[in-house]
């Protein structure tokens, strides 16, 4: 009897963690009684085993929320994350590529370019975003870029030494000019096949173009917006309803007018 009580009284420290009173009265109610006796010195010794782990175990909590107040928090870190996009960075990595695209568009002849345009290709959607608007000032403040009007902005020649090299290699040969001109028209769902149209160097009557690549209005935004970014690039003219390709698409040579 006396071993079942003192496992009792342990099972219930390691299962119900502090000791409870309850079982020290317990013990001494049965002690009180005739039957199951315990003698005095085995239930002082339980007694005393049972305040002591109530002691230990309050110090133990104790110390334990002290830790927890005092552990310092998780630091956030500051180092750049790249967007799930792709090119969207922070600091000079964003540096590098406004100077990139820029540099792109020097090779391409195109000194001004839209800033929404070098905003879009360096993975943001708004020029009021607050990373790109400060990369533009870090540029502009080390005389790197331009700003003109209209919201347009140019690579300086500081800014193109500082630029990739590769940026700002000359397109080889026509083709590679029209597929650099391809890419920047991408975002367009039908501005590759609009460029297409007018590769071969004649004048496109702009509601028969319209309604060659699938639109049956003039003002679809689809069809108005790459005609315009063309024109503002200074690579196609407009005249009385009618566009056709500048020869800064040609840099190697015209193709043939004849019909």
């Amino acid at each position: 009897h006396q071993s079942f009580l003192v496992k009792f009284c342990l099972q219930s420290n390691v299962e119900n963690g502090p000791p409870k009173s309850a079982a020290v009265s317990n013990l001494r109610e049965m002690n009180g009684k005739g039957t199951h006796k315990i003698e005095f010195s085995l239930f002082s010794f339980i007694c005393r085993l049972s305040k002591t782990s109530i002691v230990i175990w309050d110090i133990t909590m104790a110390a334990a929320k002290k830790t927890i107040k005092k552990a310092s928090p998780i630091k956030k870190s500051n180092t750049p994350k790249a967007s799930k996009r792709g090119g969207k960075t922070t600091d000079g990595t964003l540096d590098q590529k406004i100077l990139s695209v820029l540099s792109g568009y020097q090779a391409m002849k195109v000194t001004a370019v839209p800033k929404i345009d070098v905003c879009e290709q360096c993975g943001y959607k708004a020029l009021d975003t607050k990373t790109f608007r400060e990369a533009m000032k870090r540029l502009k403040d080390r005389n790197h870029i331009e700003y003109h009007s209209g919201k347009m902005v140019s690579i300086t020649p500081s800014g193109h030494e500082a630029s990739p090299v590769a940026a700002a290699i000359a397109p080889l040969d026509n083709s590679t000019m029209h597929k650099r001109i391809k890419e920047k028209l991408a975002k367009w769902p039908k501005g590759a096949q609009i460029f297409e149209k007018l590769l071969d160097g004649k004048e496109h009557d702009k509601k028969v173009l319209c309604e060659e690549v699938g639109y049956k209005a003039l003002d679809t935004k689809a069809f108005r917006e790459p005609l315009a970014f063309l024109k503002k690039m200074e690579w196609m003219d407009s005249n009385r309803g009618s566009v056709q390709l500048t020869d800064k698409v040609f840099p190697h040579g015209r193709p043939s007018l004849k019909a």
